[in-house]
């Protein structure tokens, strides 16, 4: 294959990607893990049936592809933002600020639904679980190291860093939650609520 062809079959893979992605997605946040078909996700793309087999053999494929994608996602933000070696009250004013912007808009809150079906399959995919596991502990070690630098120059509130972080983690996971209900998050809900939790 020349390295043109080989650019253009790239290309249209990724676009076809986008594609089931994309109607995956839609069709297990309205569905749910068990009500999710490969049918459904087809007709929700508009692709055939037989070019969806063709990346995926089973919906527990896509669904495992999904959960993988929301990890990276996930993982980029704290990456970016937590820089370990700045000043920790600007990296988490990043990071809240990134959290709100880009987290919980758009298709990112239907990532987060992906999210908690994956987190309730837990028995049925427990490989899935302790990915999933694994990767939240890497964010709350990253976390942790932030949270304790910026006790120590006096700018987080003292007392347990674990219970602090988790505390913000669940305010990030009520508004998701709220933006998936509702449609979208009250304009008077900053970046600074997010802030408050560990503000001194």
């Amino acid at each position: 294959m020349s390295p043109r062809g080989k650019v253009l079959n790239d290309t249209m893979r990724s676009e076809t990607l986008q594609k089931i992605t994309g109607g995956a997605l839609s069709i297990f946040a309205e569905y749910g893990f068990y009500g999710a078909t490969m049918k459904k996700i087809a007709e929700a793309t508009g692709l055939s049936y037989g070019l969806i087999y063709h990346y995926f053999k089973s919906k527990e494929e896509v669904f495992i592809y999904l959960v993988n994608l929301a990890l990276m996602k996930t993982r980029e933000i704290f990456e970016k933002s937590l820089t370990q070696d700045g000043d920790p009250w600007e990296d988490l004013n990043t990071l809240s600020k990134t959290l709100i912007e880009e987290s919980l808009t758009g298709d990112s809150v239907l990532f987060f639904h992906i999210m908690l079906q994956a987190l309730a399959q837990g028995k049925h995919l427990p490989e899935l679980k302790e990915h999933i596991d694994k990767n939240s502990q890497l964010i709350f070690e990253k976390m942790i190291h932030v949270v304790v630098k910026g006790q120590a120059v006096g700018k987080v509130v003292e007392g347990n860093p674990i219970a602090l972080i988790t505390s913000y983690l669940s305010m990030i996971q009520g508004l998701a939650l709220y933006m998936f209900q509702d449609g979208s998050i009250p304009s008077i809900i900053t970046h600074e609520y997010l802030l408050n939790v560990l503000r001194k």
